[in-house]
């Protein structure tokens, strides 16, 4: 059963004279709508912002190599300033499909990434290994050899298919480690 609806757009853009991409995703259920965007550089991926507009609160987010900056605005109180020195460079989670397609995947390559993780106002490593290949349909109902690539962090696992030509993400399978609950993200087009 649908319980709700990702639009995604990702763009290409430029950043203090330099290539960036913008991803914008719209996450609609019944509890309501969510508007993140992310810029990030083109060839490294790394984070230069994130905005997320939620039902529950707003973040307003910078990176730098020194850390996490910006503000956190709860609905029923006042914004908290965000200050999280991280000490390296990491990818950001909301650009995690855009990091895992870039991946240069091979039979058992396997990588454990420093992703940020706003709730934990630290970083978490996360791992990422193909699992194999395998034909799947893609939205156009044709049949297109995949990388099956595994995603494990502390809060979900995840197994994505993504098409070993175009690299777009043709199915995730998500299971939040906690409660259990499944779910299953397909494009429509």
């Amino acid at each position: 059963r649908e319980l709700g609806s990702i639009r995604e757009s990702t763009v290409l853009t430029s950043h203090d004279g330099k290539p960036a991409l913008l991803s914008v995703r719209t996450v609609t259920t019944q509890r309501g709508a969510v508007l993140d965007s992310a810029l990030a550089y083109h060839r490294t991926l790394a984070p230069i912002w994130q905005h997320s507009h939620q039902p529950t609160k707003t973040m307003l987010l910078e990176f730098s190599a020194s850390g996490v900056t910006g503000s956190f605005t709860p609905k029923d109180s006042a914004t908290r300033a965000v200050h999280h020195p991280l000490g390296e460079r990491v990818f950001d989670t909301t650009d995690l499909d855009e990091v895992i397609s870039s991946l240069p995947f091979a039979n058992a390559y396997s990588v454990v990434l420093p992703f940020y993780t706003f709730e934990e106002g630290a970083v978490e490593r996360d791992s990422i290994r193909v699992v194999g290949v395998e034909k799947i349909a893609a939205p156009d109902k044709q049949m297109r050899s995949a990388w099956k690539v595994s995603f494990v962090d502390p809060v979900i696992t995840s197994t994505y298919w993504i098409d070993q030509q175009t690299r777009k993400v043709l199915r995730q399978d998500i299971v939040q480690r906690r409660s259990g609950i499944r779910f299953r993200i397909v494009p429509l087009t």
